[in-house]
């Protein structure tokens, strides 16, 4: 199985993040409860996991948010798996990259990749929120299609300022794909051999599209500057994220959020030992 790559987006400070990803005693709650019971003897910590005891260790650098979380059936034969914590404007970002222990079978390790997956998103419920994206999420994304009578009005409006990059086109369709992993598809309207409900562009009522992003007033500040009509101004939700709102060529509402920590989110927690 190839390694994945994982990023969570908490709306956390990082030294308390980095604090808590280094402790050894709370590698349970984020591996999803794979690496349990970690305890400490002569030899270094050991864990008890679904396969056995594993011998574990978590060499961490706060210079650099750097912690590299050893595991192995021996303390002389431990394998990595490298995570790293970085500030961001509205909290910070784990990265992790989930390595396959060698010559273990394939469904254990992907059991063992699915539980550090829940245990990393739980990480969203300890610090206040998050989102989680991977590398092969574009695998399973449910993908919007918009029918649109204003075709490349519509293709230009999202390529220049949000950042969509065409995957595919035709004179009738075009993909589109963002950096975060988001796609869409554009239709154009009246298209003959297409199904009715394919054949006229909404209205602009009962659908909207989210997109998130690091920092909803710099991304507002942009669209203002290019000339770009917003609907509501940035303001923050009571379900802890702020965001503005505005409209395509097409009347389609688009959401733009990031997360904001809940109220006590964090003080109301104790402190990592």
């Amino acid at each position: 199985m190839d390694p994945r790559s994982l990023l969570v987006s908490l709306p956390a400070s990082r030294d308390a993040v980095f604090e808590f990803l280094s402790n050894p005693e709370n590698l349970p709650e984020w591996s999803g409860g794979f690496y349990a019971l970690p305890t400490l003897d002569e030899g270094g910590w050991i864990s008890v996991t679904p396969l056995g005891a594993r011998s574990i260790a978590l060499v961490a650098d706060d210079s650099t948010g750097l912690i590299d979380f050893f595991h192995g059936d021996k303390p002389d034969e431990m394998h990595v798996l490298p995570l790293r914590v970085l500030s961001q404007p509205h909290g910070c970002i784990v990265s992790a990259a989930l390595i396959p222990l060698p010559g273990l079978p394939e469904d254990c390790v992907d059991y063992e990749q699915r539980r550090l997956v829940a245990g990393l998103r739980g990480l969203g419920q300890r610090f206040g929120g998050g989102r989680l994206a991977s590398d092969d999420d574009h695998g399973r994304t449910f993908v919007p299609g918009v029918v649109t009578a204003r075709f490349h009005e519509t293709w230009d409006f999202y390529t220049t300022h949000f950042g969509f990059r065409t995957e595919s086109e035709s004179n009738c369709h075009v993909h589109l794909v963002h950096p975060n992993g988001a796609r869409m598809t554009l239709l154009r309207e009246e298209i003959d051999g297409l199904p009715s409900a394919l054949t006229h562009a909404p209205d602009g009522r009962g659908f909207w599209l989210e997109l998130p992003v690091d920092d909803v007033d710099a991304v507002y500040q942009r669209l203002v500057a290019a000339g770009v009509e917003i609907s509501e101004p940035p303001q923050d939700r009571p379900w802890h994220e702020r965001d503005c709102r505005l409209r395509d060529p097409n009347g389609v509402m688009i959401q733009l959020s990031h997360t904001i920590p809940a109220p006590d989110a964090l003080e109301s927690r104790p402190a990592a030992s």
